[in-house]
């Protein structure tokens, strides 16, 4: 996400201050809380191999029985196994031992980056709501005190589908990111608290899944919200923690991958990954990392669940860069997001490329400003001391970069997926987002915003027939 410091404004000035960048897994010896404590320093988004964890991809995704023994025996252990995709991520082994390990097998280094913006990296001014407001129950959007200034909802004509539809509170998106904030006005109560988990625990928690970074409650809020402050895209559907990544937005790719499963076992209709990270195409771990990844992206797939993954802030056409994958955009079938700002123009940042960019959503861009960036929730764990007003629990921050642009398409996804109780499998969902897309760009589909920019009104009402003509091809 892009970030700069504005001038400090109160609330009286139309929140012109509000500024910043922006059955389970099945683990043999370890739970998910345990598996990964990310005290590595901020580094680049480009990925870097871990010290000591390997990714196993095994063939026909079988994991021998006494696999377990066999690293105990090399003086390793396991950090997570995943038996429906045959991957397992081991932690103590030197490359010799793991590659001897493999035989004939897959194994890499695991790979560690910086996935999104840390908080130190984050220079920004808050605002917060009224005091003297009424939380004893979530609010219909209409009601959110900033939505006139959420221009973002505008543009994908969400307005005009809370005007006649609701959500689903069974409906769940799975936010695989730095955490959710139970205790935010606007998540509380909106989050699945036994279904969430921590795969990288938070240094501010309990609960081990909080949100000490603020990027995954920023994006959780444009999913959904209890409407105090901004307005989700789905009214009513439920959020699902699953921390993948540390304070710093620090995460090693095995963990994203163990997310990934968890949610789909989770029973998570959607799953949200406003996350990048390169790889570099010329090393035979990339290839690896990206097939481990492409596994659990298609795993969720076949069970009906719509993954949904942001492009990436770096100007990179995707299509013709030969020397990095993006993770996880590049990875399997699934929905893949660029950033529109507004008026329905390309911004400066989002990637692109006819290979990877399916549909795009707001992003914001140009100076910060109510008018150019998204507004979300500010997480009162935040690590960063810079952001201490948040601890308020009605702080809300203003962001610009495709990590806001997926949750648009998650919403929608989780909003359309609400009208038939959950049914839908991700196999109708998909064209429905992208045959409803609005065309903004060149004629048909294109580089810069793939289908054209998501439309929730319409989707929402091809979607009703589309479910009289599909009704066998739902989620058992």
């Amino acid at each position: 996400m892009n970030v700069t410091r504005p001038a400090a404004r109160g609330l009286s000035a139309a929140l012109l201050a509000a500024a910043v960048a922006a059955a389970c897994s099945e683990p043999i010896t370890s739970t998910p809380q345990r598996t990964r404590n990310m005290t590595a320093p901020a580094m680049s988004r480009v990925g870097i191999p871990t010290t000591d964890e390997h990714v196993f991809v095994l063939k026909g995704e079988q994991i021998p029985a006494n696999f377990t023994a066999r690293v105990a025996a090399r003086g390793g252990e396991i950090v997570s196994a995943q038996f429906d995709i045959g991957v397992v991520v081991t932690r103590g082994l030197s490359d010799v031992e793991a590659a001897s390990l493999a035989g004939t097998d897959s194994v890499a280094r695991d790979y560690i980056g910086r996935w999104v913006p840390t908080p130190d990296e984050m220079r920004a001014s808050t605002a917060v709501l009224p005091t003297a407001i009424d939380a004893t129950s979530a609010q219909p959007p209409f009601a959110a005190a900033f939505l006139p200034l959420q221009w973002n909802m505008r543009e994908i004509h969400a307005p005009e589908a809370w005007a006649r539809r609701s959500g689903n509170l069974k409906v769940k998106v799975a936010i695989l990111d730095s955490g959710l904030d139970p205790d935010h006005l606007d998540q509380n109560g909106i989050i699945d608290v036994a279904s969430s988990v921590a795969f990288v625990p938070s240094v501010t928690g309990p609960p081990a899944w909080a949100d000490d970074n603020l990027h995954g409650t920023f994006v959780g809020g444009i999913v959904t919200s209890n409407n105090f402050g901004t307005a989700g895209v789905a009214p009513d559907v439920t959020l699902i923690a699953v921390k993948v990544l540390g304070a710093n937005g620090v995460g090693p790719i095995g963990a994203v991958i163990d997310g990934i499963v968890y949610a789909t076992k989770a029973r998570a209709q959607v799953i949200n990954m406003s996350l990048g990270l390169y790889l570099k195409k010329d090393t035979p771990a990339a290839g690896i990392l990206l097939s481990a990844m492409t596994r659990a992206v298609n795993y969720a797939k076949r069970h009906g669940v719509l993954v949904v993954s942001a492009a990436g802030n770096e100007n990179k056409d995707l299509e013709h860069d030969k020397g990095y994958v993006e993770l996880p955009c590049e990875a399997g079938v699934q929905i893949c997001v660029s950033a529109t700002a507004p008026g329905d123009t390309r911004t400066t940042y989002s990637n692109y490329g006819r290979n990877a960019i399916d549909v795009a959503a707001p992003g914001g861009d140009g100076p910060p400003s109510v008018t150019n960036w998204i507004l979300g929730p500010c997480s009162s764990h935040v690590a960063d001391p810079a952001f201490a007003g948040c601890k308020n629990r009605v702080t809300y921050i203003l962001a610009a970069g495709t990590s806001a642009s997926a949750p648009h398409v998650s919403g929608l996804g989780a909003y359309l997926d609400a009208q038939f109780g959950g049914h839908l499998d991700a196999s109708l969902l998909i064209p429905i987002i992208e045959r409803t897309a609005d065309d903004i760009g060149p004629r048909g589909p294109d580089p810069y915003f793939g289908n054209g920019r998501i439309n929730v009104a319409k989707a929402l009402a091809v979607g009703s027939f589309e479910w009289d003509k599909n009704r066998g091809n739902i989620r058992q």
